[in-house]
C-alpha cells in the first residue's frame, strides 16, 4: 500500500498509509503531571509527598497521606506561541509567529478517608475522579517560497507503473483526477505533473489540532503505622483526537506552466479507550525523609480512526473544458490498538517541619517498548513497530520542587522539570536533540476548610519539520525544513475543601 505523509513532525523515514503512525504513539505516551496547582508550581515533583489529587496519577501511595476528605477542582488558561523560520532556497529567512489560547479542565476529584475508630494504626483512603493528561488544541502555519520541488513530484515518481484506476486513492488518485497528474502519452503508466521542469512553486501549510487526553481514577491508599503508604489506581484514559491539514501550493507570477494554484486537505480522527494500573509506595524513612517508589503498565488503547482527503485545483485557462477540478477520497474506518510503555518512577522529599518541603522525582520511560497491533497480533505492524524500536529510546524525565510555608495560610512555590526527547540521539531524525525544559511558580492559601491554589508553568522546545519527506531508499524529495520555537504559558487555579 502506498505509504504517504504531509506532516513529518518527529520523523524523517517512511510512514504507513492512513493515519498509523509512530508518532500517533509518542503523542498518547507523553503525559502532563500537574492537573492541580498545587503539583503544578512544584513542576509535578509530588512522588513522594502525596496529599494532593494528581498524586493519583504520579504515586497512589500519595492518597494514603490525607487524613481528612476532601473536593477539589482544578481548571488552567493556557496559550502557546509557535514561531516558524525557514531557510527559503532563495537565502532568505521567512519567520511566521501563531499562538493559540485554550481552557481546560485540569481535574475535578474526592478523596473519602474511612473513619478508622480503632487508632491509626491502618487508615484506608479512597479516591475518585477525573484528570486530563494531556491537551491536543493547538493551530499552526508554515510556509516556504520558491520550493524547488513540489508534493507532485514525489506523487508522479512513486506512482510510474501503477494503472489510473489502482492509484493510491488518499492522494495519488486525487492528484490524478484533478488533473495534477497526467500521464505520458508515450508510456503507458508514466507519469508527469503540470508544473515544468525545475519550476519553482510556493508552499504553505496550516495545521488544526484538537482534542484531549483524559483519565479516569479510581484508587486506594492504606497508611500503615505512620510511616508505610500504600497505594493502587486502577485508571481508564480516553482519546479524542482530531487534526486537519491543508496544504497548497501557488506557481509563481513568471511562471510558464498553466497550473495557479492547487489544495490537498486531510482529516483525521483518532477516538479510543484503555485502562492502566498505578502501584506505589511512599515511606517515611526519618521524621524529615520522605523516600517513594511507583510503576504504572502500560495503557492498550483501543481505537477507532476516521481518515478521508480531497484535492481541489485552479487553472489559469480551461483544461478539459474547466479551470477548477474538485476530488474527494472515500471515508476510511479502521481500528487498532495502540500500546503505549510501562512508566517508573523513584521519588524523595525532605520536610523542614512545618516550614518548608523539596521534593524530586526520576521517571524512567522505555518509548521504544510500546508498539501497534490488530486483535492484540504485533506482526500486522511489523514494520511501524521496527521503526518505534530504531527511533524512540529509553529518557530519564527529572522534576524538582519546593514549597515554603510563609505564614500559616500562604505558601510559595517553584519548580522544574526536563523532559528528555524520546527520539533516539544517534538516529538521523531531525528532531532527536530537542528536549523540553519546564519552570514553575505558584501561590497556595488554606483558612480552615477552604484553599486554593494557583500557578504559573512555562515550558519550552525545539520542534523542527518538513512539510513533506519522502524516500524510497535511492530517491529522496523533500521540502525546506522549518523550524519551530514552541512556548507553552499555562495559568492553573485550584479550588477544594476539607471535611
Amino acid at each position: 500500500m502506498k505509504k504517504i505523509y504531509i506532516l513529518s513532525i518527529l520523523l524523517i523515514f517512511s510512514l504507513s498509509s492512513f493515519g498509523q503512525k509512530a508518532e500517533d504513539l509518542l503523542r498518547y505516551s507523553q503525559q502532563n503531571y500537574m492537573s492541580t496547582a498545587r503539583s503544578a508550581g512544584m513542576a509535578g515533583a509530588f512522588g513522594a509527598l502525596g496529599g494532593n489529587f494528581d498524586a493519583l496519577r504520579i504515586n497512589p501511595a500519595g492518597l494514603a497521606i490525607y487524613r481528612h476528605s476532601e473536593i477539589s477542582f482544578s481548571s488552567s488558561y493556557s496559550n502557546i506561541f509557535t514561531d516558524f523560520k525557514t531557510n527559503n532556497l532563495s537565502g532568505n529567512n521567512y519567520n511566521i509567529t501563531n499562538r493559540t489560547n485554550e481552557y481546560m479542565l485540569g481535574n475535578f476529584g474526592i478523596v473519602y478517608a474511612i473513619p478508622n475508630y480503632s487508632g491509626d494504626q491502618v487508615r484506608v483512603v479512597l479516591g475518585f475522579g477525573y484528570q486530563t493528561i494531556n491537551n491536543y488544541n493547538r493551530e499552526y502555519t508554515g510556509q516556504v517560497n520558491k520550493s524547488a520541488n513540489s508534493l507532485l513530484d514525489w506523487s508522479a515518481f512513486s506512482s510510474n507503473g501503477i494503472a489510473p484506476d489502482k492509484l493510491y486513492q488518499f492522494s495519488d488518485k486525487l492528484f490524478y483526477d484533478t488533473r495534477l497528474m497526467n500521464m505520458d502519452p508515450l508510456h503507458a503508466n508514466e507519469y508527469g505533473t503540470v508544473l515544468n521542469k525545475d519550476e519553482s512553486v510556493n508552499q504553505y501549510q496550516n495545521i488544526q489540532e484538537s482534542g484531549y487526553q483524559g483519565e479516569y481514577n479510581f484508587a486506594v491508599g492504606v497508611n500503615i503505622d505512620q510511616r508505610w503508604n500504600l497505594g493502587l489506581n486502577i485508571s481508564v484514559n480516553r482519546i479524542d483526537y482530531q487534526r486537519r491539514s491543508v496544504y497548497n501550493e501557488q506557481t509563481l507570477a513568471d511562471t510558464k506552466s498553466n497550473l495557479d494554484n492547487y489544495t490537498y486537505v486531510e482529516h483525521l480522527r483518532q477516538k479510543g479507550y484503555g485502562i492502566n494500573a498505578k502501584l506505589g509506595i511512599i515511606f517515611k524513612a526519618t521524621q524529615n525523609l520522605r523516600l517513594g517508589a511507583s510503576v504504572q503498565t502500560g495503557t492498550k488503547l483501543d481505537t477507532d480512526e476516521e481518515y478521508y482527503s480531497s484535492a481541489t485545483s485552479n487553472f489559469k485557462t480551461n483544461v478539459d473544458g474547466k479551470k477548477s477540478y474538485t476530488a474527494k477520497s472515500p471515508l476510511n474506518e479502521y481500528s487498532y490498538e495502540i500500546n503505549t510503555p510501562a512508566r517508573y518512577n523513584l521519588s524523595a522529599a525532605y520536610v523542614f517541619g512545618q516550614r518548608a518541603i523539596i521534593s524530586t522525582d526520576l521517571e524512567l520511560v522505555d518509548y521504544g517498548s510500546g508498539f501497534f497491533s490488530i486483535d492484540e497480533n504485533k506482526d500486522e505492524y511489523y514494520s511501524l513497530n521496527q521503526e518505534v524500536k530504531t527511533f524512540y529510546n529509553t529518557t530519564i524525565n527529572w522534576r524538582i520542587g519546593s514549597e515554603i510555608r510563609i505564614n500559616s495560610m500562604l505558601s510559595a512555590r517553584l519548580g522544574y522539570a526536563f523532559k528528555q526527547n524520546p527520539i533516539d540521539p544517534d538516529s538521523d531524525a531531525i528532531n532527536s536533540k530537542n528536549n523540553t525544559n519546564l519552570f514553575s511558580t505558584g501561590l497556595g492559601f488554606r483558612h480552615q476548610n477552604f484553599f486554593f491554589n494557583f500557578a504559573y508553568v512555562h515550558s519550552y522546545y525545539n520542534d523542527n519539520y518538513t512539510l513533506y519527506n519522502f524516500s524510497d531508499g535511492n530517491t529522496t524529495i523533500t521540502s525546506a525544513m522549518l523550524k519551530q520555537k514552541i512556548k507553552h504559558n499555562n495559568f492553573m487555579f485550584s479550588v477544594g475543601f476539607n471535611f
